[in-house]
Formats: structure tokens, sequence, C-alpha cells
């Protein structure tokens, strides 16, 4: 369409990421053909999981409000999902939860 940067041109991004840009097109691509819910299910646990369950901290990171963060950690808990609850996370190498 006229007017409208390429879908592999990072001029609509913020400066700040516009470095990230290539790589965020890699990571992009592999997700083709899962659902956006699906990817956004997946960002907002392991970013859980990352933050040790700090819903503040994730929310930012992810720049959605605690309201979001908590509607959806409500919806996965309601369809049996687990979610990393807080200063909860599980140690990949041995198991063992922090």
């Amino acid at each position: 369409m006229a007017g409208l940067p390429s879908p592999s041109s990072a001029e609509h991004l913020p400066p700040q990421w516009r470095a990230d840009s290539p790589r965020l097109t890699r990571i992009v691509r592999c997700l083709v053909g899962h659902t956006v819910e699906d990817v956004e299910r997946e960002l907002i646990l392991t970013s859980l999981d990352h933050y040790r369950g700090n819903r503040t901290y994730t929310a930012k990171v992810l720049g959605i409000s605690i309201r979001c963060l908590r509607n959806k950690i409500n919806l996965y808990a309601a369809l049996g999902i687990a979610v990393p609850a807080p200063s909860e996370r599980e140690d990949t190498r041995t198991g063992q939860a922090h």
C-alpha cells in the first residue's frame, strides 16, 4: 500500500527498537502459524516466570496494565493453566523451585 512502510522496514518502530528489528523479525517469523492468543499467553507466562511471578514488574515490561495482566492470569487459572506464583520460579537445570 502506498505511503505505508514495508513490513520488513524498521521505520515505523521507535528509535530504541530499531536496533532490535532484525532479531525481532526472525522471532516473529518463527511465530507464523500460531494464534495471537497463544503467543500472548506464552509471552505472559514466560515473563511471569522470568520475573519470579512479580505481576507489577511483568505488566510494566510487557506494556500492559496490572489490571489487564490480572484478568489474563485469572482466565488462565480458570482454564487450568499453571501460573507462576509471586517469588516462585523453577530452576530449569534442577527442577527445584526458588
